[in-house]
């Protein structure tokens, strides 16, 4: 059976990212789970949009039921052939689509979109640039059916492929977070989720629009997950599933991910101030902001003389919470468009 070849990914194994001898040597015994529509959001990347349907194709060999949904996002359609060539031989049905005006949060609900008409029952979203290890569909399905769960957040390890820099490992930004199987998650974007379709479509855009054209990320899937969880649906981890995720060489750059923490830390703080609107939490959060920042950047002034590999990761996290006071407290900024203008060099 196909697998993606994690010898690609030696760097991580060695950092103690991944351990291959921890993970499940067969895929768990095929149930019928429903179908799951597999929604991809695309804008002109041809290569690890090809490399990540070959995953997808890899998948139908398990016995799960796919719908591939793939939306461009790129007016000249240029994934449309990609999609059709990756596909062709295969009897996943395929449905791709193209949304001109620029967006990730319109792309997304396009997806979401396609995929309920589809009368899918799932759905697992997933980046173009990311790899689906070939049992963890399953694994997922099965997690969600024994925990009874809406939603389930995978594992997603990051691979800093054909680039030499380590700033990107130094920040701190891409560590993989654990996800114990069956345990309540929450601290997850849209990468690798897989979720009930009648959940999803008890949220009506469930991607803001307001943050279309705003930076990058845009924090549109932070938002779509705590409205998520405020109205009750449950999220569970599945450690033993992996998606990859895949850094461009051209943001391994202290620019780019010291602009992308002040962009998290500026959404953190915009979400909460969504979710809960009240001076009271406001003012909770803005505290929580200053005191990340202050004793980070007291860390980072500490270790400065040590080198980038050991005081970057708290520079990096002294911006976020810098990020976190200015979303709390100025949320118009965060819905600025191009307020984190990202800048690769």
């Amino acid at each position: 059976m196909f697998r993606v070849d994690c010898s690609r990914y030696s760097d991580l194994t060695k950092r103690g990212l991944v351990d291959e001898t921890e993970r499940p040597k067969m895929i768990p015994e095929h149930l019928h789970y429903g179908t799951v529509a597999v929604c991809i959001p695309t804008c002109q990347r041809p290569e690890t949009l090809r490399e990540l349907l070959a995953t997808v194709r890899a998948m139908d060999a398990t016995g799960v039921d796919l719908h591939v949904v793939v939306v461009d996002n790129d007016a000249a359609q240029s994934a449309r052939r990609i999609v059709a060539d990756a596909m062709s031989d295969t009897a996943i049905p395929v449905t791709y689509d193209c949304v001109v005006e620029r967006g990730l949060p319109l792309v997304r609900n396009r997806l979401v979109e396609l995929a309920i008409r589809s009368g899918a029952d799932w759905m697992l979203w997933v980046d173009d640039d990311s790899l689906i290890e070939s049992d963890a569909l399953q694994l997922m399905l099965k997690t969600a059916v024994e925990y009874d769960a809406d939603c389930v957040a995978p594992r997603v390890p990051h691979t800093f492929e054909n680039s030499e820099s380590r700033w990107a490992q130094w920040s701190s930004l891409f560590d993989a977070l654990d996800r114990p199987t069956g345990r309540p998650a929450r601290n997850f974007g849209s990468n690798g989720d897989l979720l009930r379709s009648d959940a999803v479509a008890q949220i009506r855009k469930p991607f803001d629009v307001r943050l279309v054209g705003t930076g990058h990320p845009p924090g549109e899937d932070g938002l779509f997950f705590a409205r998520f969880h405020a109205q009750g649906f449950k999220t569970v981890g599945c450690n033993e599933a992996v998606i990859w995720d895949r850094l461009e060489p051209s943001r391994n750059n202290p620019q780019w991910l010291i602009q992308r923490a002040l962009r998290i830390g500026m959404i953190k703080g915009f979400i909460e101030r969504e979710v809960q609107p009240s001076p009271r939490k406001s003012g909770k959060w803005f505290v929580l902001g200053v005191g990340y920042a202050a004793t980070n950047l007291l860390a980072a002034v500490a270790l400065y003389p040590f080198g980038p590999s050991r005081y970057f990761r708290h520079w990096v996290r002294a911006v976020s919470g810098y990020g976190i006071m200015l979303g709390v407290m100025f949320p118009a900024r965060v819905l600025r468009k191009e307020a984190t203008r990202i800048r690769a060099r």
